[in-house]
C-alpha cells in the first residue's frame, strides 16, 4: 500500500512518528500502513499502523526477548482516539502476561496478534516505572506510549506486572461466542465461606432464561445426585418480573477448582488440552471432575459448564468471593440405548468408555472452548442479588 496506501496518515501522526527517531530502545522499521477494517478504538473506519522494534533493558533470564517487534495502531483521530502496541507474528511476543489482552495469532491477514498491552494510567507497575499523566500532545502521546511499552516489557521481564497489592485481574478469556448471551451469578464474601465449608467440588445447576432470553441467571445450585446444594435470591427488583416467574429451567454442570485455570504467565486456556493443563498444574484432573457429573448431561444436547475459584481483591491478598466462567459443553456421546438386563449390562460397560470417546472427539486436547461471557450481579445488600430495576432497564436495552 505504500506509506498510508491510498489514505495518507494526517500531519498529527506525523508529527508523533518523528519524535520517535532517536529514541532509546526504538527502532522503526516500516513507515505507517493504512487497514480500512482494522479498527481497535472508537472509530470504525479502520487505522495506520507503524511497525517498531522494541529493545527495554530486560532481565536476561526472563522470557522477554531483548528485542521484540510490534505494530502500533493508530485511530485516526490522533492524536485523540486509541493508540494499541500490538505483537507482530513475526519476531513479536506469543505468550499472554498480565495487562494484556489474550495474544492470540488472529486474523491471518493481518501481521500482527491480538495481544495488544494495557498501557494506561491504572496499571499500577507503569505508575512506579513510568511518567503517569498521558499527554495528547501530538508529538508527546505516542511517545508517551512507547515509553510504557518499554516499561511493561522490562516489567514482564521480571516479572513485576502484578506485584503484592495490586488490584487483581483475572485473565482475558477470549470468547468465540457469536451470541449476544450473558449468564449472571451471585457470589460475595460470605458464599465463598460457604463454599469452602463444602465438600463438594462438582454438580448440577439449573439457569432461568430472563429479558427473552438473552440474560440466564444461575437459580440454584445442586449435588451431581441432584439435590439442593444452594439456592440464589435474586431480589424483588428481578422476582417479580413475570419472564423470571416462569418455570423454564435450563440444566447445566459445574465444576470447582482451588485457584484461577490458567498457563504461565496469565494465559486463560483455548483448547481443552490446554484447560486440563491448567487444572493439572493446580492438583486437579479435569476429566475425573467431569466424570463426576457429565453422564447427567448425555442426552444429545448442548449444555453449559461451569468453572469456579476462588479470587482475591488484591493480589497475594486472602480470597475473597468465587469466580465463576461458564463455556459450551458439547453435545456428548450417548448412553447405549438397550433394554432389558442385557441392555443394561451393555450400557453399564459402555459407561467407562464415554469418556474416552468423548476425550477424542469432542473434548480432544485440540478442540477449541467456547467460553459464554459471566457476570457477578452481586449488590450491596448481603441478603439479595441483582441490577436493581434501573439495572433492569438498561439490561434489556443492551441485550437486544
Amino acid at each position: 500500500m505504500g506509506i498510508g496506501g491510498r489514505n495518507p496518515p494526517s500531519e498529527e501522526v506525523r508529527a508523533g512518528r518523528r519524535a520517535l527517531e532517536g529514541m532509546a530502545g526504538v527502532t522503526l522499521l516500516e513507515d505507517f500502513e493504512w487497514y480500512p477494517d482494522a479498527c481497535y478504538g472508537s472509530s470504525s473506519s479502520g487505522g495506520w499502523v507503524l511497525r517498531l522494534r522494541l529493545a527495554p533493558e530486560v532481565d536476561p533470564t526472563g522470557s522477554i526477548l531483548e528485542e521484540t517487534d510490534w505494530c502500533v495502531w493508530i485511530e485516526p483521530s490522533y492524536p485523540y482516539g486509541a493508540i494499541r502496541f500490538l505483537p507482530a507474528k513475526e519476531g513479536g511476543i506469543t505468550q499472554t502476561y498480565h495487562h494484556q489482552q489474550y495474544n492470540y495469532s488472529g486474523n491471518d491477514k493481518y501481521p500482527w496478534r491480538t495481544g495488544w498491552l494495557c498501557l494506561d494510567e491504572s496499571v499500577a507497575v507503569l505508575r512506579r516505572n513510568a511518567y503517569q499523566t498521558e499527554s495528547f500532545s501530538r508529538h508527546d502521546r505516542l511517545r508517551w506510549h512507547c515509553e510504557r511499552a518499554l516499561s511493561w516489557l522490562k516489567a514482564a521481564s521480571k516479572g513485576e506486572l502484578a506485584s503484592p497489592g495490586d488490584p487483581f485481574e483475572l485473565p482475558q478469556v477470549l470468547y468465540l461466542s457469536d451470541n449476544e448471551l450473558t449468564i449472571a451469578y451471585c457470589e460475595g464474601p460470605e458464599n465463598l465461606a460457604e463454599w469452602e465449608e463444602s465438600s463438594q467440588s462438582v454438580g448440577l445447576l439449573h439457569l432461568k432464561p430472563l429479558y427473552d432470553g438473552s440474560v440466564l441467571l444461575v437459580d440454584h445450585f445442586l449435588t451431581e445426585t441432584g439435590d439442593r446444594l444452594r439456592a440464589i435470591r435474586w431480589g424483588k427488583a428481578v422476582e417479580r418480573g413475570d419472564d423470571y416467574r416462569v418455570n423454564n429451567l435450563l440444566r447445566a454442570a459445574w465444576i470447582r477448582l482451588p485457584s484461577v485455570p490458567v498457563l504461565e504467565p496469565w494465559q486463560a486456556p483455548l483448547t481443552w488440552g490446554e484447560f486440563r493443563r491448567a487444572c493439572c498444574s493446580q492438583g486437579a484432573d479435569l476429566d475425573k471432575l467431569m466424570s463426576q457429573v457429565v453422564p447427567r448431561l448425555r442426552d444429545g444436547n448442548p449444555h453449559f459448564m461451569f468453572v469456579g475459584f476462588p479470587i482475591p481483591e488484591r493480589v497475594n491478598e486472602s480470597y475473597a468471593r468465587m469466580h465463576w466462567l461458564a463455556l459450551h459443553l458439547p453435545v456428548l456421546t450417548r448412553h447405549g440405548s438397550g433394554s432389558g438386563r442385557k441392555g443394561r449390562r451393555l450400557a453399564t460397560k459402555r459407561k467407562k468408555q464415554l469418556g474416552r470417546q468423548d476425550r477424542e472427539t469432542v473434548l480432544r486436547n485440540d478442540a477449541i472452548i467456547r467460553w459464554q461471557p459471566t457476570e457477578n450481579w452481586r449488590r450491596e445488600l448481603p441478603t439479595e442479588c441483582g441490577p436493581g430495576r434501573a439495572g433492569i432497564r438498561q439490561r434489556r436495552r443492551w441485550f437486544r
